[in-house]
């Protein structure tokens, strides 16, 4: 199966290339008909560090990812590195306690925070104290609104992206305004790379369910099935890299990478994975989405019902609620296999 991701650069005062967005594509085609935001994201960062390789994509440069408020707050900007990520929050995204809180913790940790798209609001204040960078859609919004945009962002100290420059004219305009970094189809469309799917044979995925599920994690037998498939050691190796806590020291042991992972967390990163990989063609990418809604909701009714202490186990509960559907088989016999 072909897979896709674009990449478009920012540049700066000089036209030196400063960063990169990442943005979702589903074929050769440069544009995207986003549906679900939360998937698209999913997807991008999935094919960034499994497929194609973050080195290779963004050649050390800081690359930019659109994470809706869910998204944060499943802690999913964890995959990736402070230095090298900027966590760029959709327009629609609502302040509340929960999501500022825990990207004040990003941010005292090194990453930067965009607001995407930004249109001023009182609502928006909360966001702008913990933002570094502000973008300005030049499509969207006049030079007068504009204007007015940055006369109401300045008292926050944030840096001013344009994006969506397509002229000279709208570039000299970004720059009197006190815009410093620029985005657009003047400098670059986006380049759209493309890649295969790796894929991993199902009897993989019944003994890796079987395992999982135990009360007590064998990991060395869990890592001796995962080794069994190329494409999933590979895949799982990425992943575990990429994570913040592994800056120092590459893992290059499956068994050492799960361990120090974590049982809770092992468990959910190979059955986001699993699940990913899973997907029939023509599934719907809303069975995913719900899939993963469920698996944490499942989550979080634990602390409810005086489960807590089972909440991982819910999770793949609420994960796998699907599979038959996603799988296209009955579940039954998905049971029996198993």
């Amino acid at each position: 199966m072909k897979i896709f991701l674009a990449r478009q650069p920012m540049m700066d005062m000089k036209n030196e290339v400063v960063g990169y967005e990442l943005l979702f594509r589903n074929s050769k085609v440069n544009s995207a008909n986003v549906s679900d935001g939360y998937i698209a994201t999913l997807k991008v960062m999935k094919n960034l560090i499994v497929n194609f390789g973050i080195k290779e994509i963004t050649n050390n440069k800081r690359f930019f990812i659109n994470f809706n408020d869910e998204l944060i707050i499943q802690r999913a900007p964890d995959l990736f590195k402070p230095e090298e990520l900027v966590i760029e929050l959709l327009e629609d995204t609502l302040a509340n306690e929960e999501l500022i809180d825990i990207l004040i913790d990003y941010k005292n940790s090194g990453y930067l925070i965009a607001l995407d798209d930004f249109a001023y609001s009182e609502e928006k204040t909360e966001l702008l104290k913990i933002a570094d960078i502000v973008k300005l859609d030049f499509i969207d919004f006049s030079h007068e609104e504009l204007i007015n945009i940055v006369s109401k962002i300045k008292p926050f100290n944030v840096v001013l992206l344009a994006e969506k420059v397509e002229n000279l004219e709208e570039f000299e305009f970004a720059k009197k305004i006190g815009c410093t970094i620029f985005q657009g189809y003047y400098f670059q469309k986006p380049t759209i790379f493309e890649s295969s799917e790796n894929m991993t044979i199902p009897a993989v995925y019944y003994e890796l369910l079987e395992e999982i599920n135990h009360t007590e994690i064998d990991y060395t037998k869990l890592s001796s099935i995962i080794k069994k498939d190329s494409s999933l050691t590979i895949s799982l190796l990425k992943l575990l890299n990429s994570a913040a806590y592994y800056s120092s020291n590459r893992v290059t042991s499956v068994k050492n990478a799960l361990v120090n992972l974590g049982i809770k967390e092992s468990k959910k990163l190979i059955m986001i994975n699993m699940l990913k990989n899973l997907t029939s063609v023509g599934t719907p990418n809303e069975l995913i989405n719900i899939s993963l809604r469920r698996g944490k909701q499942a989550e979080q009714l634990a602390k409810y019902y005086n489960l807590k202490n089972r909440a991982d186990e819910l999770f793949i509960v609420g994960l796998l609620s699907l599979l038959n559907v996603i799988m296209k088989k009955h579940m039954k016999k998905i049971l029996i296999d198993v």
